[in-house]
């Protein structure tokens, strides 16, 4: 009982924040894992990266709902989103394939140096758009393509921390960066956390109850408790200041970030 009031309060979290500040689920829903994971019991040698593998599980059902939303509202180019899917899928196939190298240790403490950088850009990027220096080929949106994946899959998060600024960069107005972003993560998060499975699959003996490093209790729970969220932060995201919650949720985040590296 316990660990199911955890899971669905992580749910909870995860989506609401998704909903309204326009992050990735992943850097509550990891943290959280790799708290929660030792306390249930689960391999030494694995948890690390089935906090990863799991936590792409659910924000595959999170993004795929918010792709759809922007879709309807026109914020995605259409034009794009082939040649950032293609370098998405493969670069979620090798930021996994890559991950299953790294003992997880040192994963771990890959992954805290990564909240430190998210943190930084939570409180102080401002999205604005500006003009395009770089000329919007298919292969420049291939490659942005490929690095969302890997950092993706690599550190379990969505991919949207490279793709929004870096759209923005090329000259992409924010909402329409952050919608292009969410129609490509779907593609990211499904790839990468299949490629966690079949990881996972070639290893006896990881933990019951999964599949490949994906730990299946958790995904059941933090699924639909993590969409009512995301839908409750979507309806407060026009009414509450979102600059001060960017920067509370950084502190946290750096808060979070000390323990996970020197834990």
């Amino acid at each position: 009982m316990t660990a199911l009031f955890y899971f669905s309060v992580v749910g909870l979290l995860a989506g609401f924040l998704s909903g309204l500040l326009g992050i990735g689920g992943g850097i509550v829903m990891v943290p959280s894992y790799l708290f929660l994971f030792p306390k249930l019991g689960l391999h030494e040698e694995f948890y690390v990266h089935m906090a990863m593998a799991t936590s792409l599980s659910c924000a595959f059902f999170f993004t795929f709902s918010g792709s759809l939303a922007h879709l309807r509202l026109g914020n995605v180019s259409l034009s794009a989103i082939f040649p950032l899917a293609l370098g998405g899928v493969l670069g979620a196939f090798m930021g996994s394939w890559l991950a299953g190298f790294v003992p997880g240790l040192f994963l771990k403490k890959l992954f805290a140096i990564f909240l430190f950088f998210s943190a930084f850009r939570l409180a102080f990027f401002e999205p604005k758009e500006g003009r395009s220096i770089l000329e919007r080929t298919k292969g420049l949106f291939f490659g942005v393509g490929l690095l969302s994946g890997v950092v993706a899959s690599f550190f379990g998060v969505g991919g949207g921390v490279v793709a929004v600024p870096t759209l923005i960069f090329m000259g992409f107005s924010p909402v329409e960066a952050v919608g292009t972003s969410s129609t490509l993560l779907p593609f990211i998060t499904f790839f990468a956390a299949l490629g966690y499975v079949f990881g996972g699959l070639k290893i006896v003996g990881v933990s019951k109850h999964t599949l490949g490093f994906v730990y299946i209790p958790a995904l059941f729970v933090v699924v639909p408790f993590g969409v009512v969220g995301a839908q409750l932060g979507a309806r407060l995201s026009g009414s509450v200041p979102k600059k001060l919650l960017r920067r509370m949720f950084a502190c946290l985040l750096i808060v979070v970030a000390v323990r996970i590296f020197f834990n």
